[in-house]
């Protein structure tokens, strides 16, 4: 009997609490209890946590590159520093180095009564792959506030502060760009093909004659190796260098310029392999269209002096032949029927205006061209660019309206002067010297 009364008494206890079971299971609304907010101190079983960014260091990176922040709930960040660890400060500029102990020092605020900080709490830094405990050094009387430090080193390795970029196979027009791989001098550094690219950023597939292109590669030293580089210290046994970047896990991204061309020929017998013009002669006969095609069809006479007509032809040319802004004709001695008709109206047309004759009236086609007009017929054509370099030549002076394009010749390599201190400026240039300044600036680069 007292076994059947047990019986019914937990039926009827069930059915007591089932209806309000499943009218909550009935209209979906389980009660959900709210979360508990953390009520305990900071002490042994409950430590802070501060997280250190980036994942690791090197000797690219300065204190400037690195964030701490707190990661628990009850506390906060105060403030932070990063010092060496005898105490010395380092300004947020200096890079790390190899073999030197740093000390981050940081400090954390309880956020209210129910958090304080304990005697005897570490905080808990996660480093990247390294996790370690920041020791507490002081504690205040009224436990809202606790200061840490941490002592940490650069991994010991070896820096990597110049690199080769080595061909295996050699680019060529025709040749499919995906099979084209690097390498690099330091086998301890690797080159990974990223993408080949034209000039507007587009992913190409096969090299063309005639055409410049972009390697991106990104250099990934090996464990405890530190690369430390920049464009002048990366160099490549093909191609020019235009950058050097460094990515966020201490590799680098390196772009390449690349001109594929197919070869030149020279119907000239006056101009001789070995000679400072010989390049630019035949990239200027070669060029589509055609800059120059020499005195006669073996001539090109390079020490012979150009006029003003030829230049502006020249570079007119090397522009691709440009109509002119305005046929409007203001000079006597330019006739319609003359090579070098558009040449001049597009130069006197264009903005800014590359010349505006020897006077209103006149151009003078037929008058040599000194080498203060011809630098300054591609400084106007190169839209005036100011410049900031010291002025190395003592017949060059301050007011002269040549002045700043020698100055910016210069600067860009077009021309060294006539001696190491003099320029010339009045000097007639010569054939050979008019096809080197435009092959300095609208020649092939790479």
């Amino acid at each position: 009997m007292k076994r059947i009364f047990s019986v019914l008494l937990c039926l009827v206890l069930l059915l007591s609490i089932l209806p309000a079971a499943v009218a909550d299971e009935a209209d979906g609304s389980w009660e959900e209890l709210p979360a508990q907010a953390d009520t305990r101190n900071f002490n042994a079983g409950n430590r802070p946590i501060v997280f250190v960014n980036p994942d690791f260091l090197t000797t690219n990176m300065t204190p400037a590159d690195v964030t701490v922040q707190c990661e628990s709930s009850g506390c906060s960040m105060y403030g932070w520093d990063i010092c060496t660890q005898s105490g010395s400060q380092i300004s947020s500029s200096t890079h790390f180095q190899v073999g030197v102990r740093y000390r981050l020092a940081f400090t954390l605020q309880a956020n209210n009564s129910s958090n304080l900080f304990e005697n005897g709490v570490s905080a808990r830094i996660d480093f990247g792959e390294y996790e370690a405990s920041a020791t507490c050094t002081y504690i205040s009387s009224d436990r809202y506030y606790a200061s840490f430090q941490y002592d940490f080193s650069l991994p010991a390795g070896q820096v990597v502060n110049s690199l080769q970029i080595t061909q295996i196979n050699t680019p060529q027009a025709g040749m499919p760009a995906q099979t084209h791989q690097f390498a690099t001098n330091n086998t301890h550094v690797q080159a990974n093909f990223i993408s080949w690219t034209d000039a507007n950023g587009n992913t190409i597939w096969e090299f063309a004659a005639n055409k410049s292109y972009i390697l991106t590669l990104k250099l990934v030293p090996d464990e405890n190796y530190y690369l430390q580089l920049n464009k002048n210290t990366v160099s490549a046994t093909a191609g020019q260098v235009i950058s050097a970047t460094q990515l966020s896990d201490g590799s680098y991204q390196v772009r390449l310029l690349f001109t594929f061309y197919t070869p030149y020929t020279n119907p000239f017998v006056d101009v001789a392999k070995g000679k400072y013009y010989y390049d630019s002669v035949l990239w200027a006969y070669n060029a589509s269209p055609r800059i120059t095609s020499g005195t006669d069809d073996t001539h090109f006479s390079p020490n012979k002096s150009c006029t003003r007509a030829q230049v502006v032809t020249f570079l007119w040319r090397a522009f691709g032949c440009p109509t002119p802004n305005n046929l409007t004709n203001p000079f006597q001695d330019i006739k319609t029927d003359e090579y070098y008709y558009k040449a001049v109206l597009w130069a006197y047309s264009s903005s800014p205006q590359i010349t505006s004759g020897t006077d209103s009236t006149h151009f003078s086609p037929n008058q040599g061209c000194t080498r203060a007009q011809v630098v300054t017929f591609l400084w106007r054509a190169e839209a005036k660019p100011n410049v900031s370099v010291s002025n190395p030549f003592t017949d060059v002076h301050s007011g002269e309206y040549y002045y700043m394009a020698v100055l910016w010749a210069v600067k860009n390599g077009v021309t060294k002067g006539d001696t190491a201190s003099t320029f010339a400026p009045n000097k007639t240039c010569t054939r050979a010297e008019v096809v080197t300044f435009l092959y300095r600036v609208y020649g092939p680069k790479g």
